[in-house]
């Protein structure tokens, strides 16, 4: 997804007496991953501005997730907190008593199918396309 545009929705909150942004949240979501950024703002009567006090970033993704919290002690400081956690898929299989046949976990998740427009030997009907599967189900092992 490396420099792509992404779609993205989001909110404002505004302070009701000043009519600044007090806090922004960004939300996008794309084959495999989900994302939230949340700005909070406060006026830094100093530099006579508003600027960032906090900023929280979590990303989900189909192996893990990533988060983080930047909080800004005064202009231009900040403490950045990260913490992130990924774990291996886990394969399930299971064996088929009656045929023998092995029997292979496809987990619930999002990914992208198909092949870009620039693979070589690509047909026409291979366009990529996000595919959802809501409930995981077994499928035969070609292993």
């Amino acid at each position: 997804m490396r420099d792509s545009n992404l779609p993205a929705s989001g909110r404002y909150w505004i302070d009701a007496d000043t009519g600044r942004v007090a806090k922004a949240q960004i939300d996008l979501e794309t084959a495999g991953i989900r994302a939230r950024l949340t700005i909070s703002f406060r006026r830094d009567e100093n530099s006579r501005s508003t600027s960032p006090s906090k900023w929280r970033s979590c990303t989900y993704h189909d192996r893990g997730t990533v988060s983080g919290t930047a909080t800004y002690g005064h202009f231009r400081r900040f403490d950045v907190n990260s913490d992130e956690s990924f774990h291996n898929p886990t394969t399930v299989t299971i064996a088929d008593r009656r045929t023998g046949m092995t029997l292979l976990e496809i987990p619930s998740g999002r990914f992208t199918m198909g092949s870009s427009q620039s693979e070589t030997g690509r047909n026409g009907d291979e366009g990529q396309h996000d595919v959802t599967i809501n409930r995981p189900f077994f499928s035969v092992s070609t292993k």
